[in-house]
């Protein structure tokens, strides 16, 4: 690629320049998150500063942000740029009216002749002049206040991506790949801007100071390079409306904002990409309340339809946007009217082809019949002759059944419940819909009145119709229909169809069953009159020997608490043993600073470092104490059935447990690769499944010291298909030997000796994944060494 460098312009708008076509692609803030709510169309592409640089530095005697009330401040605007600076302030009460604000020079002469009292600066450029020039001051910096944003993001527009699909997805690799190179090669990166780029004559250590800066910000051994978390781009959004950046909200679906990698974008010819560059969006009208297909809830559309909306938004790259109505008649009127582009779910009719189109069938639904619970099973259409039986008004299933079935009377009902109340009423002998709404709305409203007691030869095939001006549209359509596989599909249907429903009773089997029986019941009765007898000797034997059996079961019952609490105890312990050893590892690090005496409590800037290292460790200690804590009365929870969980992402409880052990491992000479593609929501316990990464790492940990493995590596891996999560801890230390790998989940049993090991971790760690979320947990060995797997259902 012949790629031009545009150098930052304050008096230019990045985004503008982007939508205008002066630029292909743009590095930006955060705020094209707010611009892109606002309407803007933008794409995400890759996040490379997982934290802001910008920070306020103030005159030493500031000590904290609620000094700065009625202080001269420079380069603090109420732009949504600034947004970091000024969350931090709010937290002390401190608004943009209540400083002096003073515009920015980019210069730092200000700040060191004390023309001001703070100024916004980069950590990764300002802090090095100032202490370049031995300049003292107070550094604020938002993320230790939470205020935590991206920044340094790469964007493009909607039109490049619909246009350049390729060259978007090679541009984002490069770039990735060009900041994994710097990262990795600083030295020879600092060289070349020194011989073509150093426009702003930086020295050497300058740029060194930048790059580590840099490098700190990015979080490279913690967030793959270039990675997006959907969590926390929501979190940003949702701080820039509380903080009232946001005026006006046009696009509110924040997975549309980022660019997906897996999504498999379908093949479209220059005529058709130019149809949707122009469309801009395609509205569709949907039936309000027609579940689990459909329906519009807060003013939000969801169900089946839903998630076919949401994949195909993604494959032809504009949005999907929901014009509401309050019935299925009304939402066909604005496809007459040209309001509404397409109806997702639509049957195919020679009345509904004058105005609309139809894509292939995407589901293939039998048509069922509903009565009161005191009718039998319908097993002929005859026999619902001069009956009245209830349809929704407008759906297509009534025109084209009152055609072959014109002894039946068929009553238009305003939508499913109305026509199920009108059942249970007796003002209609049944009701006839599809088996999957016809189930949903049984089970959710009626489950002691109504039953579906019959089912019809048709069968209901709903697809994707478009009205019939736009050929285009139907096309397109129809080729991100195609691109959806089954798989997909049936996890679509299965998160939300689960239907049951009577079938006819067979007499030919009931008389089958029925003679065996009685024969059956016969000998019983000849077998009764025996066995009366000798209960009555039985029952005089068992009278004596109740009371010894009842007070042994008391020595038994004793036993077994006093084994049960010991085991717990043992459990506890065995959890323990992390937190204890980092704490222990955080005062031997107090203890080695303070024996160094490479400080001097009498120098200012030695005596600030040293308390910021003692608070850093304070920081650390207080949170295992925190889990010792947390550990205990998860124990104590242990086999509590009414515990609460919670809903968070898996990466949490992989962080949360790599917090406790990963600077150790590091210290240890363990390589940690993380390859997070998987982040979804699970409701879990989830200091319970951070307690069991826990046990995986540390027991790979003290495999590899025992071992003395050269170059050990750890890889967590995170992903998700066919409706399942898991979450893989691999290792490379020569795995576990065959003949006790079936063993190794066994209470007690433990390959490390008594000092070391109790044997209950991996026992543990398998009652909570398989017990208490009904999850499995899995081991095999590699070619390297051992796998642990968890794998938890989606949406259990």
């Amino acid at each position: 690629m012949d790629v031009t460098f545009i150098e930052f312009d304050k008096n230019k708008n990045i985004t503008d320049e982007v939508l205008n076509g002066n630029a292909q692609y743009g590095l930006s803030y955060s705020s094209i998150i707010a611009e892109y709510m606002e309407g803007k169309p933008l794409v995400l592409l890759a996040n490379f500063f997982k934290q802001s640089p910008l920070v306020l530095v103030a005159q030493p005697h500031i000590k904290t942000p609620a000094d700065l009330k009625d202080k001269k401040i420079m380069g603090l605007s109420d732009s949504i740029h600034s947004i970091t600076l000024l969350t931090m302030l709010k937290k002390f009460n401190i608004e943009l009216n209540d400083i002096h604000n003073i515009p920015a020079s980019f210069k730092i002469d200000e700040f060191i002749n004390k023309k001001v009292d703070a100024m916004s600066v980069f950590t990764t450029n300002e802090l090095y002049q100032l202490d370049k020039r031995g300049t003292p001051y107070t550094i604020f910096d938002p993320v230790s206040y939470g205020a935590k944003y991206y920044d340094a993001n790469l964007f493009t527009s909607k039109k490049e991506l619909l246009e350049h699909p390729e060259r978007v997805k090679r541009f984002r690799e490069a770039s990735i790949k060009g900041w994994e190179y710097a990262l990795a090669h600083q030295e020879e990166m600092i060289h070349i801007i020194l011989e073509k780029y150093n426009l702003q004559h930086k020295s050497k250590d300058a740029l060194m100071f930048e790059a580590k800066q840099i490098e700190y910000v990015m979080l490279p051994k913690v967030h793959k390079i270039g990675s997006i978390d959907v969590d926390r781009v929501q979190q940003i959004a949702e701080s820039f409306l509380q903080a009232d950046f946001i005026k006006t909200i046009v696009n509110n679906d924040i997975e549309a904002l980022i660019y997906r990698l897996d999504s498999k974008k379908i093949d479209l010819n220059k005529k058709e990409r130019a149809y949707l560059l122009a469309k801009k969006e395609i509205t569709i009208c949907v039936d309000p309340d027609w579940m689990p297909f459909e329906k519009i809830e807060e003013g939000k559309h969801i169900g089946v339809s839903a998630d076919y909306m949401k994949i195909l938004q993604s494959k032809v790259g504009i949005p999907i946007t929901l014009v509401p109505t309050e019935s299925w008649v009304q939402s066909l009127e604005p496809i007459k009217k040209r309001v509404c582009d397409i109806l997702p779910l639509a049957m195919e009719t020679p009345s509904r082809r004058e105005y609309m189109n139809f894509t292939k069938p995407y589901l293939d639904l039998p048509l069922v019949i509903a009565t009161t619970y005191d009718k039998l099973f319908i097993s002929d259409t005859k026999e619902l002759e001069g009956k009245r039986i209830g349809i929704v008004r407008g759906y297509a299933e009534k025109e084209l059944l009152q055609d072959k079935y014109k002894n039946i009377l068929f009553i238009d009902v305003d939508n499913v419940k109305d026509g199920l109340t009108q059942v249970t009423e007796g003002k209609l002998y049944g009701f006839i819909e599809n088996l999957s709404v016809m189930g949903y709305q049984i089970q959710k409203h009626f489950p002691h009145e109504l039953k579906i007691t019959g089912r019809l030869n048709e069968k209901f095939t709903l697809c994707v119709a478009v009205r019939n001006d736009q050929p285009l549209l139907l096309k397109i359509l129809e080729k991100a229909l195609y691109s959806i596989d089954d798989k997909m599909k049936q996890n679509i249907l299965n998160q939300w169809i689960s239907i049951k429903y009577e079938k006819g009773f067979d007499y030919t089997l009931f008389w089958y069953i029925l003679i065996p029986l009685t024969i059956l019941g016969l000998l019983l009765f000849v077998h009764y009159t025996t066995l009366k007898q000798y209960n009555k000797r039985l029952k005089n034997e068992v009278t004596q020997n109740v009371e010894a059996l009842r007070h042994k079961d008391k020595l038994l019952l004793q036993k077994q608490r006093m084994a049960a609490m010991g085991e717990m105890l043992s459990m506890i312990a065995h959890q323990w043993r992390q937190p204890l050893g980092a704490i222990n590892s955080a005062i031997m690090g107090i203890e080695v600073k303070i024996a160094s005496g490479k400080f001097d409590l009498d120098n200012k800037n030695d005596r600030e470092n040293f308390l910021k290292f003692l608070k850093k460790k304070h920081h650390n200690i207080n949170d295992y104490v925190q889990l010792l804590s947390n550990t205990t009365d998860d124990f104590r929870n242990f086999f509590n059935p009414n515990k609460s969980r919670e809903f968070v992402s898996i990466s949490t409880a992989v962080e949360n447990a790599l917090s406790i052990v990963q600077i150790p491992m590091q210290n240890n000479g363990i390589e940690i690769v993380k390859k997070y593609q998987a982040n979804t929501k699970l409701n879990l316990y989830p200091n319970e499944v951070m307690q069991v990464m826990l046990n995986l790492l540390k027991n790979s940990e003290d495999n590899f010291l025992t071992k003395k493995i050269s170059d050990p590596k750890v890889t967590i891996m995170t992903q998700e298909e066919y409706g399942t999560l898991m979450i893989s801890i691999c290792d490379n230390g020569k795995g576990i030997p065959k003949n006790i790998i079936d063993k190794i989940f066994d209470p007690y049993f433990s390959t490390k000796d008594e000092k070391n090991g109790t044997g209950l971790g991996l026992y543990m760690s398998k009652i909570i994944i398989e017990d208490h979320h009904k999850g499995m947990l899995n081991v095999k060995n590699t070619e390297e060494g051992v796998c642990f797997e968890i794998i938890f259902k989606v949406g259990v």
